[in-house]
C-alpha cells in the first residue's frame, strides 16, 4: 500500500535520505537537555563575573522555558502550513544564533533575551517536547488509516 503524506510518497524516498533525516531528529533531541541545562551549570560562574543577583539569575533557566511554552503551538501551526522542515531549520538557526549571542553578551538582561530566543527557537525546532512535527505526523497516519492514497488527500486533510 503507497502512504501519501504532504512530502509526497513515502516509498519513494531513497534510504539516505530517510536515515540522513532520522539523524538530524535524533541529534535535535539529543540537543535538548544540553540547552535547557547548560546556562545551569555556568549560574555561578556566571553571577560573579557579572555580579549578578539572585532574582536576575533565576529568569536564565525560566525565559528559556518561557519562550519555548508560549511559542510551541504557533510553532506548530507554521509547520502544517510552512513545512515541517523548514520550520525546523528555521528553529535551528534562531536557537544557534541565539547560543552565540549569549555567549557574547556581557550583561544579564542580554543573557535573558538570549535565553528566551533559545526557547523559541527550540519551539520551532521541536528539540523540547517535538510538538510542531507531531500534529501533522497524527494527521498523516490518520490519513493513511483512512485509506489516503494521494496527495491529495495528504494535502486536504491537513
Amino acid at each position: 500500500m503507497r502512504h501519501a503524506t504532504l512530502l509526497g510518497n513515502m516509498d519513494t524516498l531513497d534510504a539516505r535520505t530517510r536515515s540522513l533525516s532520522l539523524v538530524m531528529v535524533c541529534l535535535g533531541s539529543a540537543l535538548a537537555p544540553l540547552l535547557v541545562h547548560s546556562s545551569t551549570l555556568g549560574i555561578p560562574a556566571i553571577a560573579e563575573d557579572l555580579a549578578l543577583d539572585a532574582s536576575t539569575i533565576s529568569w536564565f533557566p525560566l525565559a528559556l522555558v518561557i519562550g519555548n511554552a508560549i511559542t510551541q503551538f504557533p510553532a506548530a501551526r507554521l509547520g502544517d502550513r510552512m513545512g515541517r522542515k523548514r520550520v525546523f531549520a528555521a528553529g535551528l538557526v534562531i536557537a544557534a544564533g541565539a547560543s552565540a549571542l549569549g555567549a557574547l553578551s556581557t550583561a544579564g538582561w542580554a543573557i535573558i533575551v538570549c535565553r528566551f530566543l533559545q526557547g523559541i527557537g527550540n519551539a520551532f525546532a521541536g528539540l523540547f517536547g517535538a510538538i510542531p512535527g507531531a500534529g501533522a505526523t497524527m494527521r498523516t497516519v490518520v490519513n493513511i488509516r483512512t485509506g489516503g492514497q494521494t496527495k491529495i488527500s495528504g494535502m486536504l486533510h491537513a
